[in-house]
């Protein structure tokens, strides 16, 4: 099976970071909450769902954070890293998708706001916002430019949590796993813990926007953890790895401060 890394989008944010520097791309806003076209589901829905098929859409407001790794074994070429330079790689990409760490927020019907992370030395740190119709982003403390410049392959779209819940999670089927009872982020939710081929599929979320292959490793010991809140049925945390010939990809995710009324996100 083709590998296709989780979030795809992410490596379109830390290409874009390191190559394009302040570079706006013209684009159709992303939607708030996008749905997955008929190609970006691999198969039919699951006879015992682990999740809501409306995912965190019943939501008014929540919290987010986690933090995505592609390791690979074998060293990549590297370039001096320069922040804000936009002729010159800012490191390499294994550097880069090495250790990111995203945060942010989101509020119905059509808000939304992240900060992001990556590895490597002199890599700007990205925010993007979205308010309606219009999006914003920057990197570093540069200035905010209209239009999302990571478009390319759906832009701040694919890095919503809604969207990683619709891609990832909705297919997984529990089978006859019973889960347990656990509290987290002060939700009482039931704890699945998945393997197998399904998991495979959601670890490298499926396909990308643009069907481009992002590498071409079997993935092998695919393993999915998911709280999921007993009274909703959406994802509160979620921890995915999986390992290839080439190294190990994991991504982590953590809803919180559901329908909190102190969440409020503005125009830049």
């Amino acid at each position: 099976m083709p590998v296709r890394v989780l979030l795809a989008s992410v490596i379109v944010l830390a290409v874009s970071a390191a190559c394009n520097g302040n570079r706006q791309t013209a684009g159709v806003a992303p939607t708030f909450t996008p749905a997955p076209n008929a190609t970006q589901r691999t198969g039919p829905l699951p006879t015992h769902p682990i999740v809501s098929a409306t995912c965190l859409r019943g939501l008014t407001s929540y919290r987010f954070a986690g933090s995505f790794s592609l390791r690979t074994s074998t060293p990549t070429a590297t370039a001096a890293p320069t922040a804000g330079d936009g002729g010159v790689v800012a490191g390499s990409i294994a550097n880069l998708l090495s250790d990111v760490s995203f945060q942010g927020e989101a509020l119905a019907p059509d808000r939304y706001a992240a900060r992001i992370g990556f590895g490597g030395t002199g890599v700007q740190t990205l925010e993007v916002s979205r308010i309606g119709p219009l999006s914003y982003s920057r990197f570093g403390n540069g200035p905010w430019q209209s239009g999302d410049q990571v478009q390319g392959l759906g832009g701040i779209s694919q890095f919503d949590p809604q969207s990683v819940c619709e891609r990832s999670l909705i297919p997984l089927d529990a089978g006859g796993e019973s889960p347990s009872h656990e509290t987290v982020n002060g939700m009482p939710c039931l704890r699945y813990t998945l393997t197998g081929t399904q998991v495979a599929r959601s670890v490298l979320g499926g396909r990308a926007s643009t069907g481009t292959p992002v590498a071409t490793s079997p993935v092998s010991q695919p393993i999915s953890t998911v709280w999921v809140a007993e009274r909703g049925g959406y994802p509160v945390r979620l921890q995915m790895s999986g390992a290839t010939v080439t190294g190990t990809i994991t991504l982590e995710l953590d809803i919180s401060d559901v329908n909190g009324r102190d969440i409020q996100i503005s125009p830049p």
